[in-house]
């Protein structure tokens, strides 16, 4: 619903498969602003029109439609910002095909810092970590193994169980995981 604007956003701009002139960005930053009218024009909902207007907005007042602060931010839309990262990140578009989930959430993790709500992007960060324990990866060592446990304190560097040792990520720091097998 929160990008519920983008439906008055002309189909050539939102399929075009490369770069969007400054002319089109424009344009489809006005779906924030048809969402929100959208919204309060057709259901007693302020904070779902809120949310649809400030998904785009950055703590650090880098977004829009208003480059507002994170303190005047609604906590709904910082939740709603961190969803529309990862969903923008994770799905094959015209313009970029979907990334793996391991790259997506260290760039959740890094934007965390300064553009994202940090409380929001951890907790979404944290409830995804368990998805990761059993799965094969490859370590930038050439070795491969299996997550077989979670590191609290630093979401991408857990135990890996290898044909012979385990290895801990967090003790290990020349060692990464490189790309997570399916």
């Amino acid at each position: 619903l929160h990008d519920i604007g983008k439906s008055k956003i002309p189909r050539n701009i939102l399929d075009k498969p490369g770069k969007l002139t400054s002319e089109e960005y424009e344009e489809v930053k006005l779906h924030t602003i048809y969402g929100y009218e959208m919204i309060s024009e057709s259901m007693d909902d302020k904070v779902t029109a809120i949310v649809a207007l400030q998904h785009h907005e950055r703590d650090d007042a880098s977004g829009y439609p208003r480059a507002l602060h994170a303190d005047q931010i609604h906590p709904y839309s910082h939740i709603c910002a961190v969803a529309d990262v990862y969903s923008a990140m994770t799905t094959t578009r015209v313009y970029q095909s979907k990334q793996q989930l391991l790259t997506v959430l260290r760039e959740l993790y890094r934007l965390s810092f300064g553009k994202l709500n940090g409380r929001p992007t951890h907790a979404f960060i944290q409830q995804m970590l368990p998805n990761f324990i059993g799965k094969k990866v490859l370590l930038t060592t050439g070795e491969s193994g299996i997550i077989v446990m979670n590191n609290p304190s630093d979401y991408f560097r857990p135990l890996v169980k290898t044909e012979d040792r385990f290895i801990d990520l967090s003790k290990e720091y020349n060692t990464e995981i490189q790309e997570i097998l399916l």
